[in-house]
């Protein structure tokens, strides 16, 4: 990656929380400037045409890839929580009622792990994982295409 990646994905990232936040073309070259991107009105809105096209022009596309990124977000942490409850439970020093504790706590995570794959909608478990280099969001997620032979609009 050159340097100018690092830049414009923290730029990029700025410009989808200013939209996330409903902020007006100059509350968002604000915010920007107070995080150290300076840039013009026109990059701006150029900016944020290419973050709609990246993200799908349906609010389902959207919605899916956030609730997608976040359930593997999930994933991952849930995945931390277990090897760490393995570690302390392998220290001599923990105590027989801590590490019964942390067998408990071992078997929610296992548990809330198998019913994560359910909760994601059929078009993300079949997208692709791409990994990024922004550290706040490690990967995003490509939904699969729906099949035309499938698709809810011809069934009208």
């Amino acid at each position: 990656m050159s340097k100018s990646d690092k830049p414009q994905e923290k730029r990029l990232r700025l410009i989808r929380q200013s939209m996330a936040f409903g902020l007006s073309t100059e509350e968002s070259l604000e915010h920007l400037k107070e995080n150290g991107i300076n840039i013009c009105e026109r990059t701006l809105r150029r900016d944020k045409e290419e973050l709609k096209q990246q993200y799908g022009s349906k609010v389902r596309d959207i919605f899916e890839k956030e609730i997608a990124s976040d359930i593997y977000k999930d994933f991952f942490s849930l995945q931390e929580i277990h090897n760490e409850c393995w570690n302390m439970i392998r220290d001599k020093k923990t105590p027989i009622n801590e590490k019964i504790r942390l067998f408990n706590c071992i078997l929610k995570t296992l548990n809330e792990k198998l019913t994560l794959p359910h909760k994601l909608p059929n078009k993300v478990r079949d997208g692709i994982i791409i990994t990024t280099s922004d550290e706040n969001s490690p990967f995003e997620v490509t939904l699969k295409q729906s099949s035309p032979y499938y698709s809810p609009s011809l069934m009208r």
